[in-house]
């Protein structure tokens, strides 16, 4: 089963604890966390590897288990975790710099 590349419409959502896993912001922190969604949207459908947007998209938007996930795609659970921490640590990486930008796009408009 391959997960469609795109994010889907009902998905689009990102999932807060992510975004809090990443970057450590309080939920309270609406602006950041609206900033965040828009940016991690952005990353996930343009600059993970497929296998890295699928593997994220049924963690976290579908709430798999890691060993749920290697049943579904024939990995081995240490290839889903492999994988899940490589594009948790490229997000993370994207998504500060992605902020940035966002902020300062937001404060010149």
């Amino acid at each position: 089963m391959k997960f469609a590349q795109r994010i889907p419409e009902h998905m689009a959502e990102a999932d807060p604890s992510l975004i809090q896993d990443l970057l450590n912001i309080p939920y309270t922190n609406r602006v950041q966390i609206e900033l965040s969604k828009t940016a991690l949207k952005q990353i996930i459908q343009n600059d993970l590897t497929p296998r890295q947007r699928e593997i994220i998209l049924l963690k976290y938007y579908q709430n798999m288990s890691n060993k749920e996930i290697a049943k579904i795609l024939h990995l081995d659970a240490s290839s889903v975790s492999r994988t899940l921490t490589r594009g948790k640590a490229k997000i993370y990486k994207l998504l500060h710099v992605y902020l940035e930008y966002l902020c300062h796009a937001k404060l010149e408009s």
